[in-house]
């Protein structure tokens, strides 16, 4: 009853704006699953071959376009939630991975009882209900979080395997990893790591070796049994290699000079940030004890060095993808945390007096850069929810045939989402206006939002396309207007002005992101925001 007691702050943080539209970082993903789900909705899991895909309306497609990226079971989790709890509650669809993260936290604390006792199991829940990592991605409609639980219950029936020889405890083991395999590819290169340390740790090397075959035959037999599955639907085998591909080697960040360097200085100001200065310092020196520890047989020493090599596979498997996305570095919560309850732990039972006093001081400094960042993703996504308000507008003129364009500022996963249609990025801008002039895909309606990475040429296509087509709803932020209705002030119609809009601020605070001048402002979230920016913008990420 205790430990349940103690999740009770990280369900208060994940549950924090559980109802806010899919707006904001990654607020893309959201959108995306939340559609596929809402699929398996409306047509059920034998018309769609249990598989999630990227249409649109109430008719099925003669061709669904499948989304094969990731085995399925997220979006089966979401479409089980939004059948209960309602298609229009996007709380509904994020309860999902808080559900799977408040287990994740749970089961790590049950790993940790059984090497290190109650307390420190106790104090690790606190921990890792506390890491920036766990309270902003932990509720984001992703397969990180849906998956950790997963490879962490495969780890708990693991050394409990390890301990007892349990024939039953092996073959729940099995099917958590199956299960787990279904929520994403991570768990294949846990199982053959689960066998070979199975196999450098036994001491009956006979018995080591069936159990290392077991997994890694468990591991081939699922990898191949998804291909052949996707090979089917798509009658094509290059669907998987061409996802690995697009998160691997492929792209960005390779195609720079200095590439590893540079990807080895993004991943290290991620740790800081999403895992605190204090988890880093933890997280190298309990690396280093295990290292320095190798030799001694303790399982404990390998399970703890296993849950650093795993996420960190991840990651060089997949840098692309890392690189692109924080919330990668997901499964390294169990590691830091764990790091984390050792030395907290540790130093608390040696120091005394003032010594005591200044390790306080630093775990307090340490808690207020937690919640800092946490309040900082959360003032990213409250200037984004704007969005939500303007397509509940706009959503009353748009008929069923009307073809939609949109600019490059606008979140189209989102409008796609709250349409059920689909939309097109019009990318081009140098000649905004001639291009809409000549209309070459007989759009009917356009977006033009100008908000998040808004140049002054931007503002001047804003109050262009205001002066010149019919204006449909005008937000602060953006524009939807009929593209074959004008503007009664003919006289300015084509008229690019060279005036930048009065309604906004001449002052745009650093990464362009319009918003009122807060330059009088002084408090520490907002310093921390504007080091936050510059740190982003000095290594070109969209988001550190």
């Amino acid at each position: 009853m205790k430990r349940l007691l103690l999740l009770i702050p990280l369900i208060s943080f994940l549950f924090i704006d559980i109802n806010i539209p899919f707006v904001g970082p990654y607020g893309n993903n959201n959108s995306t699953y939340s559609l596929q789900a809402k699929n398996y909705v409306r047509f059920g899991y034998l018309k769609t071959n249990f598989a999630p895909f990227k249409n649109f309306g109430n008719n099925f497609p003669e061709t669904p376009q499948y989304y094969l990226n990731h085995p399925p079971l997220l979006q089966i989790l979401l479409s089980f939630s939004y059948k209960i709890f309602g298609q229009d509650n996007n709380w509904a669809g994020r309860l999902v991975p808080i559900v799977s993260t408040i287990m994740s936290i749970f089961i790590l604390s049950k790993i940790i009882e059984i090497f290190f006792g109650s307390n420190r199991s106790k104090l690790s829940i606190l921990i890792a209900s506390t890491l920036p990592m766990t309270i902003v991605y932990g509720k984001l409609l992703q397969f990180e979080p849906v998956l950790l639980p997963f490879i962490l219950l495969s780890l708990f029936l693991f050394i409990k395997y390890v301990k007892g020889k349990s024939g039953k405890i092996l073959l729940l083991l099995i099917l958590t990893v199956i299960i787990g395999f279904l929520a994403d590819w991570p768990v294949l290169s846990l199982a053959v790591l689960l066998g070979f340390l199975f196999l450098i740790h036994e001491s009956r090397k006979k018995q080591g070796i069936v159990f290392f075959f077991i997994m890694t035959g468990v591991s081939l037999l699922l990898f191949i049994g998804y291909f052949t599955y996707t090979s089917s639907l798509t009658g094509e085998a290059s669907t998987l290699s061409q996802a690995y591909l697009n998160r691997s080697f492929n792209g960005p960040p390779f195609h720079l000079p200095n590439s590893g360097l540079y990807f080895l200085k993004v991943m290290f100001l991620r740790f800081v940030v999403y895992f605190t200065p204090l988890g880093l310092l933890f997280s190298v020196l309990f690396l280093r004890k295990l290292v320095s520890d190798i030799k001694k047989s303790k399982l404990e020493n390998k399970v703890f060095l296993l849950l650093f090599i795993f996420p960190l596979i991840y990651v060089l498997a997949f840098p692309n993808g890392a690189w692109e996305h924080p919330y990668w570095l997901f499964y390294f919560i169990p590691f830091v945390a764990i790091s984390f309850t050792y030395y907290v732990s540790e130093l608390f039972a040696k120091l005394k007096g003032w010594k005591k006093n200044i390790l306080i001081f630093f775990l307090s400094l340490n808690l207020i850069f937690s919640f800092s960042i946490f309040q900082m993703k959360r003032v990213q996504t409250n200037k984004a929810l704007w969005q939500g308000s303007f397509v509940n507008k706009i959503v009353k003129f748009i008929n069923s045939d009307k073809e939609i364009g949109i600019n490059w500022d606008f979140n189209d996963d989102f409008l796609r989402y709250k349409l059920d249609r689909d939309v097109y990025i019009l990318w081009e801008k140098d000649h905004l206006m001639e291009y809409l002039s000549k209309n070459p895909r007989s759009w009917d309606h356009f977006v033009f939002a100008c908000w998040a990475n808004c140049s002054d040429q931007d503002k001047r296509y804003f109050l262009s396309i205001e002066n010149k087509y019919k204006v449909l709803w005008r937000d602060e932020n953006a524009l939807f207007i009929d593209l074959h209705q004008f503007s009664s002030s003919s006289s300015a119609a084509a008229q690019e002005s060279t005036q930048i809009p009065s309604r906004w601020p001449q002052g745009l605070l650093e990464g362009g992101t319009l918003m009122k001048d807060e330059s009088s402002k002084k408090n520490i979230l907002n310093q921390f925001i504007k080091l936050y920016r510059k740190l982003r913008d000095s290594l070109a990420l969209e988001q550190i």
